[in-house]
């Protein structure tokens, strides 16, 4: 596939169509991970785990993850959302684990099925009367008004 889209490049743009053939970086460090071109904090606490950081995950597999982890990374980065869709075996739980032990950081995992609620993904929130909330504060600037007035 990769040779025909080369070759139908060179049809149409009559120039050679570079490939990036180069894996994505990998470099560790007690205090940063960078995958790529995206940089993470790596946790000053190890989770528990006493052995390596890529604990559970042989290193071929990583290096096959090494590309979309590199864009989880950066949406983790940027704090930007990151939907993971695919197939059962595809290794989206792969790439987060493995992501997460090179931060030194805690997974937790929900496993959703086309009848899993909102609340199961965001919790249910207490509903709160603003209106009250506006007068207790409005109460408290009022008290530090009246304060400040009899001390002038």
């Amino acid at each position: 596939d990769r040779l025909e889209l080369q070759k139908r490049y060179q049809e149409c743009f009559d120039h050679e169509m570079l490939l990036h053939k180069e894996d994505s970086l990998l470099r560790i460090t007690d205090t940063h991970v960078q995958i790529g071109n995206a940089t993470l904090k790596r946790r000053c606490k190890s989770t528990g785990s006493t052995t390596s950081p890529i604990n559970g995950i042989e290193p071929a597999l990583l290096r096959s993850l090494l590309t979309p982890m590199e864009t989880v990374a950066r949406c983790i980065q940027m704090d930007w959302p990151c939907l993971l869709v695919g197939p059962s075996p595809s290794g989206k739980t792969d790439l987060l684990k493995g992501l997460a032990e090179l931060c030194n950081a805690n997974v937790v995992e929900v496993s959703l099925t086309p009848s899993s609620d909102v609340n199961e993904l965001v919790g249910c929130f207490e509903q709160v009367d603003s209106v009250q909330d506006e007068k207790d504060v409005l109460s408290a600037i009022d008290l530090v008004y009246q304060g400040a007035c009899e001390y002038l």
